[in-house]
């Protein structure tokens, strides 16, 4: 292969790994939003268990 040619490959690659980095900050983002949410809906189910046990309690 000439010089121009590695060259041209070489800025190919750079760019393809540029927009990988791209997708890969997405990606890492949108993974700790599903991750709040995951211990948001704990919390709420934590709530819900203990609200129904008292109800339950004072019920019986």
């Amino acid at each position: 292969m000439q010089k121009s040619e590695l060259n041209k490959r070489l800025n190919y690659l750079h760019n393809e790994v540029l927009d990988i980095q791209k997708e890969v900050v997405v990606l890492v983002a949108l993974l700790k939003k599903a991750e709040e949410e995951i211990e948001e809906i704990q919390t709420n189910l934590s709530e819900l268990e203990e609200s129904e046990t008292i109800n339950l309690a004072y019920a019986s």
